[in-house]
């Protein structure tokens, strides 16, 4: 750390640091004063969504006493992902409170800048000190008291508006190349969309309209007992949803194995080398064929094409109809293409010779779009390696 330089607890630079309130479901309504919540709070920005906006009234804010934030107050999130990130508050020109897991701090500027604090946020040396106090084995989160006690550098004040004005000007430049890098990708992505549109979802007038039920064996997945140890670690792939990528072809390996007394306690089926696999649920629409033999969890309704079908075609088909298939779902917590739903998905079903010629035109598309995707996703990856190095050398005071 450079001369001059020194370290503070974030209590210590706060003049007020609390966490929101808790606000329980049947204390909120359509209107009021807005619920600032964890996922309005982004690495270093502001994410005012307005989808499922939340609100209580002026009444229950008096009733529970609640805490008020106001534009320039910094709100602190205290679960993933990342544990910590914070924002400042802007003006959106409405009253506003903050949940329980969000922490509000009030910088005292005469000590360290808000802005300054922001930046330090996004460092890998803050995210390293935040999760070493974390608590919660599946969901990380850090108490508001030890959050105070985060060290914070703080450099005289002019040091800081330097640094907070070198950063500004990086990231907007870097912020720049992303968003162009992201524009691109969507291109890409729906240029690919379109191309599936063309050679699918308009059918010919040789074209048969068949029922996923009619040309598929649709088999579902199971998880044996977790808590049962002789059914894991076994030598039977088995996978989740979270396996599937975005633009995976192919599943050749899975994460985790089961046994097989494992799979016989659920009446698992081992699904063939071909299978498509679709996710139904959590979330609805990720799709790959299998190139091994494989045990799926219940996340998947898995397709055994007939003889009418190529998978290859039938991947392209639900590839291309998420929008569609999303719109099937049912369910209260969360949507779910069930096995009689997935059976009267209707299908476009060409000759087997024109589906072969439709998948070559796919293939080779979604080969070049998918070099395209590849290079933009590297290109954004490089975007947030190159602010850690920023972040990295300016408070270390190399800037």
């Amino acid at each position: 750390m450079m001369t001059g330089w020194q370290t503070k607890t974030l209590g210590e630079v706060c003049d007020f640091l609390d966490d929101g309130d808790w606000i329980e479901t049947k204390d909120q309504s359509h209107e009021g004063i807005r619920l600032i919540q964890t996922g309005n709070i982004g690495d270093g920005e502001f994410l005012n969504k307005i989808n499922h906006v939340r609100f209580i009234s002026e009444s229950t804010f008096i009733r529970l006493q609640c805490k008020e934030i106001f534009p320039g107050d910094i709100l602190i999130s205290r679960l993933p992902e990342p544990v910590g990130r914070s924002c400042v508050v802007p003006d959106i020109h409405q009253r506003m409170i903050t949940a329980v897991d969000c922490s509000i701090a009030r910088i005292n500027e005469k000590s360290c800048l808000k802005k300054f604090f922001v930046y330090y946020s996004q460092s890998k040396r803050y995210s390293f000190l935040v999760s070493q106090l974390c608590t919660g084995a599946i969901r990380a989160r850090i108490s508001r008291k030890k959050l105070e006690t985060i060290p914070i550098p703080v450099p005289p004040l002019d040091e800081q508006e330097r640094i907070v004005g070198i950063l500004d000007d990086a990231f907007e430049k870097i912020d720049a190349v992303k968003r162009n890098a992201e524009q691109n990708l969507a291109n890409a992505k729906e240029l690919f969309q379109s191309i599936l549109d063309e050679m699918i979802a308009k059918p010919k007038p040789d074209w048969q309209t068949k029922t996923l039920g009619e040309v598929c064996e649709i088999i579902s997945g199971a998880t044996p007992l977790t808590s049962e140890k002789r059914f894991w670690n076994g030598n039977l792939p088995w996978i989740t949803p979270a396996e599937i990528v975005e633009n995976m072809v192919y599943v050749n390996t899975s994460k985790r194995c089961i046994s097989q007394v494992g799979a016989d306690s659920c009446s698992l089926r081992l699904m063939p080398k071909g299978t498509v696999i679709f996710t139904s649920r959590a979330p609805i629409g990720k799709v790959a064929i299998l190139n091994i033999e494989c045990y799926c969890n219940q996340g998947f309704k898995n397709f055994i094409c007939g003889d009418s079908i190529y998978n290859k075609y039938l991947f392209y088909f639900l590839k291309g109809n998420v929008e569609y298939l999303n719109s099937l779902g049912k369910g209260i917590i969360f949507k779910e293409i069930s096995k009689k739903i997935a059976k009267t998905i209707p299908i476009p079903l060409p000759p087997l010779d024109e589906q072969k010629r439709i998948i070559k035109i796919l293939d080779e598309a979604f080969e070049k779009i998918d070099v395209i995707i590849q290079d933009l996703e590297k290109i954004m990856l490089r975007t947030i390696e190159l602010k850690q190095q920023i972040l990295t050398k300016a408070f270390r005071g190399e800037l």
